[in-house]
C-alpha cells in the first residue's frame, strides 16, 4: 500500500470537525488560551499524553498514531522523513501541562480547551507503530515470536535460574513490538548475570581490617589472614599475612606492604593491590655499571611520598626519589658514616657557590631539587638535575614457596608501555595501561585503555590484547579477572573538565592569600601582645598621679560646699519666677491639646489605608512568589531529568572469553553486557563453587561487585562461556540488572 500524503490541515479536521469552520464562523475565545506548547498541532485539542517523533515534534499520542496507522512516513509538522515509527513519552511536557491545569486561575481556561474524546494511554514509554503494510507481517509472524519467547523462558526455568534474578523477566502476551523485544533481552538477562544481593558499602577501617579470599595461581592455593599477635611481625601487629593452604601456623609470611593479593609468574611471586593506580615512567637511579639500581633509595618511584623531601619517617614505605636538602653537606656522605639517608645527593660538580653580583648573588629558590638544565643561579649543596624516565616495573619478590627470591626483587616484563600511556594498572592476569585525554586538565580522564594479558599457554609473558576507548566518554575503572573483564565508562567534555581544573587552581590560589593572611593575623596578635606589654608600665605610672589627684579632689570638695550654699539661695529665688511661667504655660498647652487631637484623628485614618494596601500588596507578592514556586519546582523536575539522562550516559561493558581461545587477542573477547547506568568502582572475585541449583556447565563462577555511591551490589556472572551463541544476540542492553540498580 503507498503511503498517504495527507495534509495536516485535512488531518486535523478529521479528527476535531470544528476546526474545519470558517474564522467568520467561530469566534475567537473570549478568554486567554493554553500556551501553543500544550496543543495538539493534529487534533486542535489541549494534550494529556503527548509524544515525540524521531523528528522531535510533540503531538497527541492518539493523533499521531493514526497519522503513521494510515502509511504516512513523514513529520505532520516538519513534513521530514521519519526515521522509525517509535513515539517517546514527553513526560515532561505533560507534568507542565497538569500543572497548569491545577493552577485555580486557569481551570476556566482549561474548560474551554478541553481534551480530545478520542486519547489513549500509551502502552509504554516508547511505542513502536505498525502500519497498514505491516500488520499482516507482524500477524503472521506474532505467533511465532511468542513460541520463541516460551522456549527461551523454558529453557532458563530448567536451569534452575531464580525467577527475580533478570528484573521484570516476566512474558506478557502484548504485541507490541518493543515491549517484544525488552522482554526477550530481559529474559536472556538471566542467562548472563544474576542477582545475588545488595550490601553497603564498607568503610576504610573495615578495608583494613579486612582478610582477602583465598587465591589459586600457578597451581597453588594461598591463604590470607591477621597478625593479630604479632608472631609474624612483632612491629606491625594486625599486618595481613599469607601461607600456602594447608601449611601449620609456622608457614604464615608477612605480605609486602599495600598488596592484598598474590600472582604467579615464571620469576616468581607477585604481591599486588589490584585497586591501585601507578605511574608508567618513574625516575631511574643508574649503577655504576650504566643499568638501573634497584638497590638505590628510591629507584623506582611508582609510589612517591607526599611530603617530598621532608619526609622525617623512617620507616615510610613509599619511594623517595628526591634530592636531599643537605646536598653535598649530607652526613650520610663521608666514608664510613653510620648515618643513612633515603634521599638521593647531587653530583660535587654541581656546586655553584653564592657570589657577589649578578644572577650567582641569589640561591635558586628550587634548591637541590633543581631540574633544570643550565641554572644561572647559586646552588651552593649541589642539585639533582634531571634524572632519567623509564617504564615502571612489577618486581616478583618470593618463590612460590613463599621465601624470599635469592637475587632479590626481579622485573617479571609486564609489555611495553603504548605511546602516550601514563598510567598502568596491574591485576595479575590482566594489566590495564590508561592514556588520558590531551591537556593538564584531563591527565586523570583515560580516553583509551589498552589491555595486557598473561599468555599461560604459549610465551609465558604478557601479550597485548587490544585497546579500547568510548567516544565522548573516559574509563573511570577497569578490572579483569579469569574469563572476563568489565570497563566503566563516564561521560567527558573537555571545556567542563577545563572549567573544574581552573576553579581548583583559583582555590588552591585563594587558599594561599588565607594562608598568608593568616601569617599577617599572627605578625598583629605578637605586635599587640607589645603593646599590651607597654601599658602595664603606663598603668604604674597612672598610679603614682591618681594620689595627687585625691589631694586636689578634697581641695575641691569645700570649695564646692560653700557654692552650694549660694547656689541654694538663688534657686529659691528662680522657683518664685518659676511658678509664674508655669501657669501661662498651662494656658498654651491646653490650645496644643486640642491641636493635637485633631491631628491624631488623621493619622490614624491614613494608618488604616496604609495597612488596607500593604495587604493587597501581601497578597500580589504571596501570588508571585506561588508561581516562583512551582517555576523552581518545575526547574528541580528537568534538572533531576537531565541528570538522570547523564547517568544513563554512563555505560558498563563486561566482556566474556569465548570458549577454545587463549585471551591474547580482542577477537578472543565478546562484550556480553552492556548497560548504561555509571558505576564508581567495579571488582571481579576469582572464580569460586557453583551454588546449589545453578546448571554446572562449568565447575566454578565468578561474581561481579558493583559499588554506586555508599551500596555494593553482587551479581554472578553466569555466561554460557562454552557456548555464548545459546544467550542470543550480544551484547545484552538491560534496562535494569536489579530493582535497586
Amino acid at each position: 500500500q503507498e503511503p498517504t500524503t495527507t495534509s495536516i490541515e485535512t488531518m486535523a479536521s478529521v479528527a476535531n470537525p470544528a476546526t474545519s469552520r470558517n474564522a467568520e464562523a467561530q469566534p475567537a475565545p473570549t478568554m486567554e488560551s493554553p500556551p501553543d506548547s500544550f496543543i495538539c498541532p493534529i487534533f486542535q485539542t489541549r494534550m494529556t499524553y503527548p509524544v515525540m517523533t524521531s523528528a522531535g515534534q510533540t503531538y497527541e499520542y492518539a493523533a499521531i498514531k493514526q497519522w503513521l496507522e494510515k502509511g504516512n512516513t513523514t513529520d505532520p509538522m516538519t513534513n521530514k522523513e521519519l526515521k522509525a515509527n517509535v513515539l517517546t513519552q514527553n513526560h515532561a511536557l505533560r507534568s507542565m501541562i497538569q500543572e497548569w491545569c491545577d493552577i485555580e486561575a486557569n481551570k476556566a481556561v482549561a474548560e474551554q480547551w478541553p481534551a480530545h474524546p478520542d486519547v489513549v494511554r500509551p502502552p509504554s514509554d516508547e511505542v513502536t507503530v505498525t502500519t497498514v503494510g505491516d500488520k499482516d507481517e507482524s500477524s503472521s509472524h506474532g505467533a511465532g515470536w511468542m513460541k520463541a519467547a516460551g522456549q527461551l523462558w523454558n529453557k532458563i526455568k530448567t536451569q534452575n535460574v531464580p525467577a527475580d534474578a533478570s528484573t521484570d523477566a516476566s512474558i506478557d502476551t502484548s504485541t507490541d513490538a518493543s515491549t517484544d523485544a525488552r522482554l526477550t533481552n530481559e529474559a536472556s538477562l538471566g542467562m548472563i548475570v544474576q542477582y545475588k544481593g545488595t550490601s553497603p558499602k564498607p568503610t576504610r577501617s573495615q578495608l583494613n581490617q579486612a582478610v582477602p579470599p583465598p587465591v589459586t595461581t600457578g597451581g597453588i592455593t594461598y591463604e590470607f589472614g591477621r597478625d593479630t599477635d604479632g608472631s609474624a611481625d612483632a612491629s606491625q601487629p594486625g599486618r595481613l599475612i599469607v601461607r600456602i593452604a594447608g601449611a601449620g601456623d609456622d608457614g604464615w609470611v608477612p605480605v609486602p606492604a599495600g598488596a592484598s593479593s598474590v600472582f604467579a609468574t615464571p620469576q616468581g611471586l607477585v604481591f599486588y593491590d589490584p585497586n591501585h593506580v601507578h605511574d608508567a615512567l618513574v625516575d631511574v637511579v643508574n649503577d655504576e655499571e650504566g643499568g638501573p639500581d634497584v638497590s638505590a633509595p628510591g629507584a623506582f618511584a611508582g609510589e612517591k611520598c607526599k611530603f617530598h623531601n621532608r619526609c622525617t619517617n623512617a620507616t615510610c614505605k613509599f619511594a623517595h626519589p628526591f634530592a636531599c636538602r643537605y646536598g653535598v653537606t649530607c652526613r650520610s656522605l663521608p666514608a664510613g658514616s653510620t648515618t643513612k639517608c633515603k634521599f638521593l645527593h647531587p653530583d660535587p660538580s654541581t656546586v655553584v657557590a653564592v657570589g657577589k653580583s649578578g644572577p650567582t648573588a641569589t640561591q635558586c629558590k628550587y634548591g637541590t631539587n633543581c631540574g633544570l638544565k643550565r641554572c644561572i643561579f647559586a646552588h651552593p649543596l649541589g642539585r639533582l638535575g634531571q634524572l632519567e624516565k623509564t617504564q615502571a616495573p612489577v618486581l616478583a619478590t618470593h618463590a612460590p614457596d613463599l621465601s624470599l627470591l635469592a637475587d632479590g626483587p626481579v622485573d617479571i616484563r609486564i609489555g611495553k608501555r603504548p605511546a602516550g600511556a601514563t598510567k598502568f594498572q596491574f591485576q595479575g592476569e590482566f594489566v590495564f595501561f590508561y592514556r588520558p585525554y590531551p591537556g593538564t586538565w584531563a591527565k586523570e580522564h583515560y580516553q583509551t585503555v589498552t589491555m595486557h594479558r598473561f599468555d599461560a599457554d604459549q610465551t609465558q609473558t604478557y601479550v597485548v590484547v587490544g585497546e579500547y576507548s568510548l567516544d565522548g566518554h573516559y574509563c573511570n575503572t577497569a578490572v579483569g579477572n579469569g574469563g572476563y573483564f568489565a570497563l566503566s565508562w563516564w561521560p567527558y567534555e573537555d571545556e567542563a573538565m577545563r572549567a573544574i581544573y581552573e576553579a581548583g587552581r583559583q582555590l588552591r590560589s585563594q587558599g594561599k592569600q588565607v594562608k598568608a593572611a593568616e601569617a599577617q593575623v599572627r605578625e598583629l596578635e605578637e605586635k599587640l601582645r607589645a603593646t599590651e606589654k607597654r601599658g602595664k608600665t603606663h598603668s604604674s605610672k597612672l598610679a603614682a598621679q591618681g594620689k595627687r589627684i585625691k589631694g586636689l579632689e578634697a581641695a575641691a570638695e569645700t570649695a564646692k560646699a560653700k557654692a552650694q550654699a549660694e547656689k541654694q539661695r538663688k534657686a529659691e529665688a528662680y522657683a518664685a519666677r518659676q511658678a509664674a511661667y508655669a501657669a501661662r504655660r498651662q494656658e498654651k498647652a491646653d490650645a496644643y491639646a486640642a491641636k493635637q487631637a485633631a491631628y491624631k484623628a488623621t493619622k490614624e485614618r491614613k494608618a488604616r489605608e496604609y495597612a488596607e494596601r500593604k495587604a493587597q500588596q501581601a497578597q500580589m507578592r504571596a501570588a508571585r512568589q506561588e508561581k516562583e514556586r512551582q517555576w523552581r519546582a518545575e526547574r528541580q523536575r528537568a534538572a533531576r531529568a537531565r541528570s538522570e539522562r547523564y547517568r544513563m550516559r554512563d555505560p558498563i561493558h563486561v566482556y566474556a572469553l569465548e570458549a577454545g581461545k587463549n585471551g591474547s587477542d580482542a577477537s578472543d573477547w565478546c562484550m556480553i553486557l552492556d548497560y548504561h547506568k555509571g558505576a564508581h568502582a567495579l571488582e571481579i572475585l576469582p572464580p569460586g563453587p557453583v551454588e546449589a541449583g545453578v546448571a554446572e556447565e562449568s565447575s566454578m563462577v565468578q561474581r561481579l561487585r558493583v559499588t554506586e555511591h555508599k551500596q555494593v551490589f553482587d551479581f554472578d556472572l553466569v555466561a554460557p562461556v562454552h557456548d555464548l551463541g545459546s544467550v542470543g544476540k550480544l551484547p545484552i542492553v538491560p534496562g535494569r540488572l536489579c530493582a535497586d540498580f
